[in-house]
């Protein structure tokens, strides 16, 4: 989405879309997920919490792990199973298909490092010193890691880091 949104904005013939403003869409709001589970479908505070956690700020988990729970009367290990189901098959497929194969390996090689330090995932990729800032740039242009903390990379999408992982298996 985030690269289809990028692709039309800086489309010159779209006048009107390449000079309007750009705004970033960030993760809702951790405390108003929270009382919105709380309120709504009437959870604890711990459980509201526990939600909230688990879908990161993304809008989609956070209707889907909603509809869910409400659905199903808890957040129980079958709904979160299906929650990743859903995740997995309604998102997360297309966004790995689309992904190059070094972005793939980029990708892996995040959610294999136990810390998220750009110079571990780049010596246990073995790249070259700077190989890894392209592929870095592209995919948190595609909203799919945080570069915020220098030399730091971590997903920005919940369970994205366990589905990586079960496709870079696929493929060892």
């Amino acid at each position: 989405l985030f690269e289809n949104i990028r692709e039309l904005q800086n489309e010159k013939s779209l006048t009107f879309l390449y000079r309007a403003p750009r705004l970033e869409i960030e993760p809702l709001n951790n405390t108003a997920i929270i009382n919105n589970y709380k309120n709504v479908l009437g959870v604890s505070e711990d459980l509201a919490k526990e939600m909230a956690r688990l879908t990161k700020g993304y809008s989609y988990a956070f209707q889907v792990l909603g509809h869910l729970v409400y659905k199903n009367g808890d957040l129980t290990e079958d709904v979160i199973c299906l929650y990743r189901q859903y995740l997995e098959e309604y998102v997360y497929e297309k966004i790995w298909y689309e992904l190059s194969k070094k972005d793939q390996q980029i990708a892996l090689g995040i959610a294999k490092s136990e810390t998220g330090n750009s110079a571990e995932i780049q010596k246990m990729l073995d790249l070259p010193l700077y190989g890894i800032n392209p592929y870095r740039k592209r995919l948190i242009d595609r909203g799919i890691i945080d570069g915020n903390t220098r030399g730091y990379l971590k997903f920005t999408l919940p369970l994205f880091k366990e589905f990586v992982i079960d496709r870079g298996n696929i493929y060892e």
